[in-house]
């Protein structure tokens, strides 16, 4: 893989995006949006070829507008009964609306990702996504409750299933992609890491996220071909670190560099090996709106899986 952006151009693109936006009121940022992924997926590069980016300014807007308006609907209901009835029904619904959400957070996880995915080709191939809400809300409710009861020794465990329904649910055309990782397998290395990074002032973070990386990326499969991730922890360290003082000392106008260097550092990293026959994959053609992928931006949820 590669990548062949550089930050003076993403720089220029976000700059003319700010200006934009501010002289639009904020209307013009998901044509931003979109323009920055243009550019960041067309300079990425596998096997000689570039990734394109087919999601539109006007799909994030629909979805920006559905969001939109569920949020108008609380708050009326909330002054409604705050009017009607006082401040501690008020509060109570308030309560209410929360946990209903908190269920409703893995459903909007998984339209952000199926809509990123549908949007994303390579060789005029789209990739898709085919994993169910309600599966997700499976995962992440045993994991949240899993976690804080074993304190937190189940982490790893949680992780591993998590990795497993994104991946595993992921394809390119009509090549699935599996995941072998299992959470047992980690444990050690997550004790350890809880042991060692308060003793480190949270440096030994840098080589556990690197070991955490390089074994899932080595447990990835597509078709017959095993992913890699050969990094090791001072490499995430000086990446993360030069990132920092590149932030500090621009007051943050240096983000387009730190953007490209993350790029970069992965596709100069990331290998596959093994048997796969890419000019044989057929498309699998999946709709998908901007509804989650915008519910996530507006309350800055990340959604980079994986």
């Amino acid at each position: 893989m590669g990548f062949q952006g550089d930050g003076c151009t993403l720089f220029g693109i976000t700059f003319i995006n700010l200006i934009k936006t501010i002289f639009t009121l904020g209307f013009y940022r998901f044509w931003a949006k979109t323009r920055v992924r243009q550019y960041l997926w067309g300079q990425t590069l596998l096997a000689g070829d570039r990734f394109s980016y087919h999601g539109t300014a006007k799909e994030l807007l629909r979805g920006a507008v559905r969001f939109g308006l569920f949020f108008l609907f609380f708050v009326a209901v909330s002054v409604y009964i705050f009017l009607k009835f006082g401040s501690e029904e008020s509060e109570l619904v308030g309560n209410l609306f929360t946990v209903v959400f908190m269920f409703w957070l893995p459903f909007l996880m998984v339209g952000a990702w199926r809509y990123r995915l549908s949007r994303t080709a390579w060789r005029g191939i789209r990739f898709s996504f085919h994993g169910q809400g309600r599966q997700a809300l499976a995962v992440y409710f045993k994991g949240y409750l899993a976690v804080p009861l074993t304190l937190g020794l189940y982490w790893p465990y949680f992780k591993m299933e998590t990795e497993k329904f994104w991946r595993q649910n992921s394809r390119f055309g009509d090549l699935r992609m599996r995941f072998s990782g299992e959470g047992k397998d980690f444990l050690k290395k997550f004790i350890f890491a809880l042991l060692l990074t308060p003793l480190t002032l949270g440096f030994y973070l840098f080589w556990f996220s690197a070991d955490l990386s390089r074994y899932i990326w080595s447990h990835t499969h597509i078709g017959d071909a095993t992913f890699h991730f050969p990094i090791k922890g001072g490499d995430y360290f000086n990446l993360k670190m030069v990132n920092f003082f590149i932030i500090i000392f621009t007051l943050g106008l240096g983000n387009s560099w730190v953007v490209v260097r993350n790029r970069k550092f992965i596709t100069d990293h990331l290998t596959f090996s093994g048997n796969i026959e890419l000019n044989r994959v057929v498309q699998e053609m999946q709709d998908s709106g901007a509804f989650g992928e915008e519910s996530m931006d507006i309350m800055d949820v990340p959604i980079e899986i994986g």
